[in-house]
């Protein structure tokens, strides 16, 4: 039965993959070639914000044009195949660092993901393979599933700190509020709780039930603002069946009703399991109680 309900889910994954597909893919490398293009404009001297193919701009962080140095530099079309190449090995190393089943490769986060060259794999592979600072300096919000590890956590912050003079905070301040609207725009299709709001608090209580490493993880595919499917890799580290079907969708809401059905579960499992040992104490202590009660004597000969 759990062979067939595997095969099921595998059938499942690949084939809303496919289906994906079918309607991006038009973008195939579109983001690597936005966050390379606007390296090399940074590094020629010109507003990285504004660079990238037509009608799409770049819209992460500062940190995020000295983690794409290495590619930026290579000739012509070289550094965005590389940097796909570094996304295909960062999902095979995250699955099989996880032990997930090779199905997963198939999750639709993970596949919109590659297929585009967005760097949100590498930063889950980062942070598995214990460099998390290399993950927030892809992305900010890498800093969140490591809020439990205080030594990683401060590592990052100091990375990120050594390195803020050589990035362009200052411009990226003065057009924050440009880049925030291309952010927007450019992810129309965002899926997380900012996207249906009366789901905000319900995925907010879901998470502080949850232990804090599992609600670290899955803060950012839904509580982050604007977030696009591809943020759903870092569900991965909490991988389950619920969580493949629920976020291999594009529709708004989904990793978040799948956040509350999921802290739910685990809530009642909690209490089943401490039911069970509490039923398992009584009868333990009742045992210990019987046998320690003094044996009945052989009945006296004297009336």
């Amino acid at each position: 039965m759990a062979s067939l309900l595997e095969w099921g889910l595998a059938a499942f994954l690949i084939w809303t993959a496919y289906q994906r597909l079918t309607l991006v893919w038009h973008n195939f490398g579109l983001d690597a070639r936005i966050y390379i293009n606007a390296t090399q404009a940074w590094l020629t001297g010109s507003d990285p914000w504004l660079a990238g193919p037509p009608g799409f701009q770049f819209n992460a962080t500062p940190p995020t044009l000295l983690a794409m140095l290495p590619f930026a530099i290579l000739p012509g079309d070289l550094g965005a195949a590389v940097f796909m190449g570094t996304c295909v090995a960062a999902a095979i190393y995250v699955i099989r660092t996880l032990r997930l089943p090779w199905y997963w490769l198939f999750f639709l986060p993970v596949v919109e993901g590659v297929w585009s060259g967005n760097p949100n794999i590498v930063v889950v592979a980062a942070i598995l393979v214990g460099l998390p600072w290399l993950g927030a300096l892809f992305k900010l919000y890498a800093l969140i599933p490591i809020l439990t590890d205080r030594r990683a956590l401060a590592t990052a912050i100091v990375v990120l700190g050594v390195t803020a003079p050589l990035v362009p905070w200052l411009q990226f301040a003065r057009e924050a509020q440009t880049i925030l609207g291309h952010h927007a725009s450019q992810n129309s299709e965002a899926v997380g709780a900012w996207e249906v709001p009366i789901l905000l608090i319900p995925t907010a209580i879901a998470l502080l039930a949850l232990p804090r490493r599992e609600a670290a993880w899955l803060a950012v595919p839904t509580l982050w603002p604007v977030a696009p499917l591809s943020y759903g890799t870092f569900i991965l580290p909490v991988a389950n069946p619920l969580f493949a079907i629920f976020v291999s969708s594009d529709r708004k809401g989904l990793s978040s009703i799948a956040v509350i059905l999921y802290a739910i579960w685990r809530h009642e499992l909690a209490l089943k399991t401490y039911a069970t040992r509490a039923i398992r104490t009584i009868s333990t202590k009742r045992r210990v109680v019987e046998s320690q009660e003094p044996a009945p004597g052989p009945p006296s000969l004297n009336r």
